[in-house]
């Protein structure tokens, strides 16, 4: 039986890396650590990430057509998640263990688009688009071991990492088109 069931390709195949990880680092002592990432934003993001497109579309049209935004996410910024992978890599206790890179903290897809929509001032049209079927509602992680022995938690909050990814992505489009 399974202790765990991915429900798609991607989670499969990082369940069995993970897996495969940690059967190197018992039966072969390999110094292995494992972090797991949730859902990293920030400048220079590709553009067919939820974020960058909301603030592409917003600015390039006006108004953004989404689901409703039920869906419950742990949004990292960039620099936070360099600094735990950084921490992983130089923290001797984390040899062995699997961490969780994140926030910690829940947020719904339709809180992070009003505060792209209140920052920029475009139109959302929440419930325009469907669901992807199988999508995840929720998906937030536990930090705890990361604060525990790396040391580590995000120091930026998640209306000032949208605050630098907004600016970047607005200066990147200026620069762009000149």
């Amino acid at each position: 039986k399974l202790l765990c069931s991915p429900g798609s390709p991607y989670s499969f195949a990082t369940f069995a890396s993970t897996n495969f990880l940690q059967m190197l680092h018992i039966s072969e002592n390999w110094p292995i650590s494992i972090a797991r990432i949730f859902w990293t934003y920030g400048p220079g993001q590709s553009v067919n990430r939820l974020i960058p497109n909301i603030i592409t579309q917003g600015v390039k049209y006006g108004s953004v057509n989404t689901t409703h935004g039920s869906q419950i996410r742990d949004f990292c910024f960039i620099e936070d998640v360099i600094e735990g992978l950084v921490k992983i890599i130089i923290c001797d206790k984390a040899v062995g263990r699997i961490f969780n890179i994140a926030s910690g903290k829940p947020a719904t897809v339709k809180n992070i688009i009003q505060i792209i929509s209140n920052k920029i001032g475009f139109k959302v049209n929440y419930g325009a688009l469907l669901q992807k079927k199988g999508e995840s509602k929720y998906q937030v992680a536990d930090i705890t071991l990361s604060k525990k022995i790396l040391k580590w938690q995000p120091k930026t909050s998640l209306e000032e990492g949208l605050t630098k990814t907004i600016k970047s992505f607005i200066i990147w489009n200026i620069m762009k088109s000149h």
